[in-house]
């Protein structure tokens, strides 16, 4: 009777497990943080957001990057109030807006997927107009499940070198020693 729900089910793989983090630049540090998935689907900022001065080496860097990923949350409360929840985080990064922020940033994405991890460079819109906010700009990279923490570290200081932005002047990928 059931037979054609075997063979449907049958033929569904199970999606696989993806984690998501996130990497801000600014011009004198980095910042990795985590998402979290609501239960209308979609993705927030949540602890935690790891600072990194911009000399830090690629190995820090990467295990920034692994730590962000690990405390992934496939499963995250809703705020009660996302207006608040964003100023909070906004605060946490040491801005007092999010336009403040939006001038002074460039944004990667992170995905730890089964085939390896995938970071996504944006294009930084700037805080107002049609094209306001990050964008992926379509210059992701990857890397193999097997990359040491220095190789991610490295993958997200290239990433961040593959941003565009329409705010200038761009910050910088590197220290200024």
């Amino acid at each position: 009777m059931f037979d054609w729900l075997k063979v449907l089910y049958s033929k569904l793989k199970p999606s696989p497990v993806l984690r998501y983090a996130g990497a801000y630049l600014f011009s004198v540090r980095m910042v990795t943080v985590s998402f979290g998935r609501v239960p209308a689907g979609f993705f927030v900022q949540c602890d935690p957001f790891i600072e990194l001065p911009l000399e830090s080496d690629d190995e820090k860097i990467g295990q920034a990057v692994l730590k962000s990923l690990k405390d992934f949350r496939a499963h995250l409360a809703a705020p009660d109030d996302f207006a608040a929840h964003r100023k909070k985080q906004i605060l946490a990064l040491g801005f007092g807006s999010e336009r403040q922020m939006q001038r002074q940033a460039l944004y990667c994405s992170v995905t730890l997927g089964p085939e390896g991890f995938k970071f996504e460079p944006t294009h930084n819109g700037g805080a107002s107009g049609d094209s306001k906010g990050f964008q992926p700009n379509g210059s992701a990279l990857t890397l193999p499940l097997s990359s040491s923490a220095a190789a991610i570290g490295a993958a997200l200081r290239r990433s961040f070198s593959l941003c565009t932005t329409s705010l200038q002047p761009p910050v910088s990928t590197h220290a200024t020693h």
